[in-house]
């Protein structure tokens, strides 16, 4: 099963979207608001979650570590309805692939 941890950014309808799909979601906000990049990527690694965020930061950290599995939204819009269609394409990758690196979303 696909694990994500959602950074603080992204919309209430994508996390809800993503429970929906059965899928398990941990929130950094549950954890920690204020919690550090490098702790972020810490718990993505010791659960072996996808990192699911705005933050383009991220895309080298992850690059960096290549230990964590990242997904980085670089839309112009914030709208829900246009970032679950856009996880919706990728997501039976995501299920089959455990190793997915970054994969930016634009």
């Amino acid at each position: 099963m696909v694990k994500f941890l959602i950074d603080q950014n992204i919309p209430q309808g994508v996390v809800s979207w993503l429970i929906e799909q059965g899928l398990d979601v941990r929130s950094v906000k549950s954890v920690d608001p204020q919690m550090p990049d490098a702790a972020v990527l810490e718990i993505c690694r010791q659960e072996n979650r996808v990192l699911l965020t705005n933050d383009k930061d991220f895309i080298g950290l992850c690059i960096g570590t290549r230990s964590v599995n990242c997904i980085v939204f670089r839309m112009q819009s914030q709208s829900s309805f246009i970032r679950i269609k856009a996880l919706g394409k990728i997501l039976p990758e995501i299920k089959k692939d455990k190793n997915l690196g970054v994969v930016i979303l634009e």
